[in-house]
């Protein structure tokens, strides 16, 4: 396990797990909460309570999609979905801030959604004013998180994580050479985020090797570096 990166704040703790598919982020998130009473955990957003950030997000981001329509003629449902989450997740996050719990922890949160927006868009059909945007969401997330946890494992790991469990994936359907470049690509993605978020002095970056380690043994360590503020190096 590897840190990096602290920052004192003076509010509640947020964190946002990511990783490729399989990594253990819902399995970590259990196991903190079995530990601990301390940790609020949002897995997505969805609720009522939601609405009026999706909402107002959808409306700032009328000009970014104009220029794509006008620009390329077209704009995927799934694409505008993932932008107005973007959009709304930093504010989400703020809000969350004053949760009773001490560590607030998301799933499929900003930079989840802004690996996925690189996953599905190729960079030569979006326009300048998407660019503009997309960094100002990198930027935001900076400022919104605290940590971030990074979960890995072995390619084959991950594929039979994947596969034994009966929620759905993409992957399922593909040859072990495809699904190990999804894997990939999804690593690239994540750890340029990371690289980025390595600039910023508000982010702590946690990396995990999910393989090495039974669950409960590693959300001990998540969450005691939840409570550190100084840089640490650990090893299972």
């Amino acid at each position: 396990v590897m840190l990096h990166q602290s920052k004192h704040r003076t509010n509640c703790l947020t964190a946002e797990i990511v990783g490729p598919a399989g990594s253990g982020k819902s399995t970590l998130v259990a196991a903190m909460r079995r530990l601990t009473n301390q940790v609020d955990a949002i897995d997505n957003y969805s609720g009522f309570r939601y609405w009026p950030n999706l909402v107002g997000s959808a409306i700032c981001l009328t000009p970014v999609i104009c220029e794509e329509l006008l620009t390329f003629g077209r704009v995927s449902w799934p694409m505008v979905r993932r932008m107005t989450r973007l959009q709304a997740s930093s504010a989400i996050l703020r809000r969350r801030r004053a949760s009773v719990h001490p560590i607030v922890v998301v799933d499929q949160g900003p930079l989840y959604t802004l690996a996925k927006l690189g996953m599905t868009n190729d960079e030569r059909s979006v326009g300048a004013r998407f660019h503009r945007w997309r960094k100002q969401m990198r930027a935001a997330a900076a400022t919104a998180l605290d940590l971030v946890i990074y979960l890995d494992a072995p390619d084959d790991e991950l594929l039979h994580r994947v596969t034994s469990r009966s929620k759905r994936h993409a992957i399922k359907k593909a040859t072990t050479s495809e699904a190990k470049e999804f894997l990939n690509r999804y690593r690239r993605h994540y750890l340029w985020l990371l690289d980025e978020l390595g600039h910023s002095a508000n982010t702590r970056v946690l990396h995990i090797d999910t393989s090495e380690s039974p669950p409960d043994e590693l959300a001990q360590k998540v969450l005691a570096a939840c409570q550190r503020d100084q840089p640490i190096h650990a090893s299972n």
